[in-house]
């Protein structure tokens, strides 16, 4: 009678002082659905979570059970006030973007299977960035807009060939650069 269709699950201290914006995103689409969770705040941390909502057949309740978590990493150098999460399913990582009144947008990068963010890069913006959004990656030219919301709004492509290219080379056990007058003549391509 008069009751909430809805109850807390799970309460977690993200920030020392106020959520200013969160993200989530589904990591898997099977039975059970690992969830990230990502917020800024006024303290200037970018907060990640990791969840797992199972739904129980019996009574169908969604259960809930919280995995892994990172806690402050500084994602502005002023209140953060943006933050959107982006999966894409055939990546092991997901891109984080975070904005705020320092005008600066900045691109992490969460590695899913060893659960650490990295800083990749940050560009200035012309607005305030109190909002954030982006497109899904178009997978033929590796791009994806990103629309930053402050007194105007700003939109970025950025092209993810060359983090590709980086993680490659980060991968990579052995690296062979071979130089030098005369080493093209003998395999037979054409001398400069």
């Amino acid at each position: 009678e008069g009751g909430s269709a809805a109850s807390i699950v799970f309460t977690v201290k993200a920030h020392s002082s106020g959520v200013n914006d969160l993200s989530v995103a589904a990591l898997t689409q099977t039975e059970s659905q690992e969830v990230i969770l990502c917020s800024v705040g006024d303290d200037q941390h970018l907060s990640i979570h990791s969840f797992v909502l199972t739904k129980n057949n019996v009574d169908r309740a969604i259960e809930f059970s919280q995995t892994r978590s990172i806690v402050s990493q500084y994602s502005s150098t002023s209140p953060s006030k943006a933050v959107k999460v982006v999966n894409e399913n055939s990546m092991p990582f997901c891109f984080i973007y975070t904005s705020g009144p320092d005008q600066c947008v900045r691109l992490w990068c969460l590695e899913l299977t060893a659960f650490i963010v990295t800083h990749i890069s940050e560009s200035s913006i012309e607005t305030e960035g109190n909002c954030i959004d982006c497109t899904r990656m178009v997978s033929s030219t590796k791009q994806v807009q990103v629309a930053i919301g402050g007194e105007g709004i700003e939109l970025q492509s950025i092209n993810y060939s060359t983090f590709e290219a980086a993680q490659q080379l980060y991968d990579t056990d052995y690296l062979l650069i071979t130089a030098g007058a005369g080493f093209s003549a003998d395999s037979g391509l054409s001398t400069y």
